[in-house]
C-alpha cells in the first residue's frame, strides 16, 4: 500500500463513522484515489467540517462584541446562552452533545448528492459559525461566533436571515481585525469603488443566490471591497480544502524524495519501491506521522504530515460521543 492509499484508507475509517448511512453512498471510492484526488478531498471535506462545528475538550475564554446583547433574549433562550457559555469556559464536551441542540442540525448532512457538498454560507465561506441558542422547538435563535486558539468570540445574536447579510462582517473587521488572517478574508486594495447611486447590489436574497450559484461575493465596508482570501470553486468545495490536498501530497512526494537521494547515495542504485509499515503507523497516524520502508534494502523512514492529527482528534471526540 502506497502512503497516499494508506492516508485515504484511515480517513476513511474516521467518515464512515461520521457520515450517516445513506450518505455514504456519495463519497468517492477510496480505491479510486490512484486515478483521481476526489476521495481525499471528499474526506478532508468531512473532517474539517465535523472539526468545525465540534468543540474539543479546552476551556475558552469568551470575547463579546460591543454588538453582542442577550437584553431581548427569551427567558429559554438566556437559559441556553448561559448553559453555553458554561460549558465553553469549563471545557465541558457536553457542548457537542445532540441533546443541548446546540450545534445545526446541517452537522449531520455533509453530501446532498454526487459531488454535491452540503455546506453554510457564512461559516463554508468567510469562516463565522454559528450556535443555536433554541429555547423553544421552533425558534430561530442563533450566536454567531469565530474562535481562534483559546478564544471565542461572541459576535452577534441574529436569525438564520443574517447569513447573507454583511453584518458579522462588519463587526469583525470593525472590532477583531486580528481574526482577519485567521478566518481568511481580506480587502482588495485596488479595487475601485462604484461610482454614486451605482453600488452593486448586496441584498441577502441576491448575495444568496450568487453562493448557490457558486459565485464568490463580496461586501463593501468602511469603503472597501472585502472577500474571502479562500473563496468557494464551482463545486463549493473552497480553496483551502484545495490547498490541504495539495500540502498532504507536497509533503509525502517531498520527503519521498529525500529519502530516496539518500538511499540512492548508500546503496548507488535508482529504482525502489516503498511501501507503509501499516502495523506501526495505523498508531502513529494519530500524531501525523506514518512510516515507509523499501522493500529491496530494508531502510525505512518517517513521513510527517501535521494535518493527519486530526485522526487521532476526531477518533477521540467520536469515542466521547
Amino acid at each position: 500500500m502506497t502512503p497516499i492509499q494508506f492516508i485515504v484508507s484511515e480517513l476513511s475509517n474516521c467518515v464512515e463513522r461520521i457520515v450517516p448511512q445513506k450518505q455514504i453512498k456519495y463519497l468517492a471510492d477510496k480505491n479510486d484515489i490512484d486515478k483521481s484526488l476526489l476521495p481525499l478531498y471528499h474526506r478532508i471535506f468531512v473532517c474539517d467540517k465535523y472539526l468545525g462545528l465540534r468543540k474539543a475538550s479546552q476551556k475558552k475564554v469568551i470575547m463579546a462584541s460591543s454588538k453582542f446583547t442577550s437584553v431581548d433574549l427569551s427567558a429559554a433562550n438566556k437559559q441556553k446562552l448561559e448553559l453555553l457559555s458554561t460549558l465553553l469556559t469549563t471545557g465541558n464536551f457536553g457542548i457537542n452533545s445532540d441533546s443541548e441542540d446546540f450545534i445545526p442540525p446541517s452537522t449531520n448532512t455533509y453530501f446532498i448528492g454526487p459531488n454535491s457538498y452540503n455546506v453554510d454560507f457564512s461559516n463554508e465561506f468567510w469562516g463565522i459559525r454559528h450556535f443555536h441558542l433554541k429555547g423553544e422547538k421552533e425558534d430561530d435563535t442563533l450566536l454567531y461566533y469565530a474562535t481562534n486558539n483559546d478564544k471565542i468570540y461572541f459576535l452577534y445574536i441574529g436569525t438564520h436571515s443574517d447569513l447573507y447579510t454583511e453584518t458579522i462582517v462588519k463587526i469583525i473587521i470593525n472590532e477583531f481585525p486580528e481574526l482577519l488572517t485567521v478566518l481568511g478574508f481580506a480587502s482588495l486594495p485596488d479595487m475601485p469603488l462604484p461610482a454614486i447611486g451605482q453600488v452593486p447590489n448586496q441584498s441577502p436574497e441576491h448575495i444568496r443566490k450568487l453562493w448557490v450559484s457558486g459565485s464568490n461575493v463580496a461586501f463593501i465596508i468602511n469603503n472597501k471591497y472585502y472577500t474571502a482570501t479562500n473563496p468557494q470553486t464551482l463545486s463549493r468545495l473552497n480553496s483551502r480544502l484545495i490547498y490541504i490536498g495539495s500540502n498532504i501530497l507536497y509533503q509525502i512526494e517531498h520527503q519521498i524524495k529525500e529519502f530516496t537521494n539518500y538511499l540512492a547515495t548508500k546503496y548507488a542504485v535508482q529504482s525502489f519501491n516503498f511501501i507503509v509499515n501499516q502495523e506501526i503507523s495505523q498508531t502513529s497516524i494519530n500524531n501525523g506521522e506514518i512510516y515507509i520502508t523499501e522493500s529491496t534494502t530494508n531502510e525505512g523512514a518517517k513521513l510527517s504530515i501535521d494535518y493527519l492529527k486530526c485522526i487521532g482528534i476526531i477518533n477521540s471526540i467520536l469515542n466521547l460521543s
